[in-house]
């Protein structure tokens, strides 16, 4: 105890007595410190956090960590890519197929070309084989009906409503008039195999349809039908 200093004895004797004393003291020593030590303990400590980041070791060992840091992650990405399936190998283009030039034949439908415009005329014997041009294409035996004594405002609309409840219509026709271009008062309708035929000739022949009786009977393929146009 008798090598303690004084104020140290006299804090601990009597703090009051310490206090009342030294008070002042300890006060104005901690608004010294506050202004003038801790600025410049501050100071000092970043002169020693710059002269440490400065410090050559110091950034070799950084760069060293980032190194090997960057390596990890590339080593990583070269095993994700090592461990995906294969793309698979794209498929060869496909080669355009060759384009054929289109052939064109005689109809038996033309004849010689004319002598004055270069055109066509159309052969009427060939014309009338194909039941006058009915089908506009050769059909089964049994598949192509006339239908006769038809109204001149039917159309091939309606013809495909009258005749479609009894099979597949292929085909529909409706003969104009060469010169007028007037419907000539009956037509052809050609069914898909001869039993949906017959269903229709069984179905609307003498059927009423505007004020007419049709007429329905499997077309001759050299003339037409049974019977003649409508009046």
């Amino acid at each position: 105890m008798d090598a303690m200093p004084r104020w140290l004895l006299d804090s601990v004797a009597d703090p009051a007595a310490f206090l009342a004393a030294y008070g002042w003291y300890i006060l104005i020593a901690g608004v010294v410190y506050v202004a003038y030590g801790r600025p410049a303990l501050d100071e000092a400590r970043g002169r020693r956090a710059l002269r440490a980041a400065n410090d050559p070791r110091r950034v070799e060992s950084l760069d060293g960590k980032r190194a090997a840091a960057v390596a990890a992650r590339q080593r990583q990405l070269d095993e994700d890519v090592a461990a995906r399936p294969p793309a698979p190998a794209p498929k060869p283009a496909a080669r355009p197929k060759p384009q054929r030039a289109p052939v064109v034949t005689a109809s038996p439908l033309m004849g010689h070309a004319g002598g004055g415009g270069g055109g066509y005329q159309r052969d009427p014997d060939a014309f009338a084989s194909f039941g006058g041009g009915g089908g506009r294409r050769e059909a089964p035996a049994g598949c192509k009906l006339y239908v006769g004594n038809i109204s001149f405002d039917m159309t091939q609309g309606d013809l495909n409503q009258l005749f479609g409840p009894y099979g597949r219509v292929n085909d529909t026709y409706l003969p104009t008039d060469r010169e007028t271009g007037q419907p000539r008062g009956f037509a052809f309708v050609t069914f898909s195999n001869p039993d949906e035929a017959q269903a229709a000739i069984a179905a609307l022949d003498g059927v009423e349809t505007d004020g007419r009786a049709l007429r329905v009977n499997v077309s001759d393929p050299r003339g037409g039908g049974g019977g003649g146009g409508g009046g």
